[in-house]
């Protein structure tokens, strides 16, 4: 697959915080504040290229090798859409890989179920795959590096 050119940060509060991190921020298409997919939604409409892998800004504990086991399956399967990582039985739909010809099917699902993720069955080809982690995904100790600024102010 080679190497991934862009990095950008979805957020929809905090602007200038995240943009000081020195990458592109793009905000939801969506009105307020509707969840993971109008952040995918926005990404994908905002990108140029052929491939799209999401992760979220508060779960600082994912693999290191994330994006190569996301796109392994890819390589063999021309007609594959989307991949999503799963532990221990438990998807995480939110890392997750996909081609960027999906937009107009994100534009769908967030125009009829706006705040749920990954809704219904997908139209479209899509894999899950088993990741072995030592600690899978976790935000039970956030450092300050990984804060979530994008929640909602208390």
């Amino acid at each position: 697959m080679g190497k991934w050119a862009d990095i950008c940060i979805n957020a929809n509060r905090n602007i200038g915080v995240y943009e000081g991190f020195g990458v592109e921020v793009v905000c939801d298409i969506q009105p307020d504040y509707a969840g993971p997919l109008a952040g995918m939604q926005a990404a994908l409409a905002h990108t140029n290229l052929p491939y799209l892998v999401t992760v979220p800004c508060d779960v600082p504990m994912f693999p290191l090798n994330l994006v190569e086991k996301l796109s392994a399956p890819f390589e063999k399967n021309v007609g594959l859409m989307l991949t999503v990582a799963s532990t221990k039985g438990r998807h995480h739909p939110v890392f997750c890989m996909m081609r960027t010809e999906l937009l107009p099917n994100m534009e769908e699902f967030c125009a009829r179920v706006v705040e749920k993720l990954m809704p219904g069955t997908p139209t479209f080809h899509m894999k899950r795959l088993n990741l072995t982690m030592s600690q899978p995904f976790t935000t039970s100790t956030p450092s300050k590096s990984s804060k979530n600024l994008n929640k909602n102010p208390e």
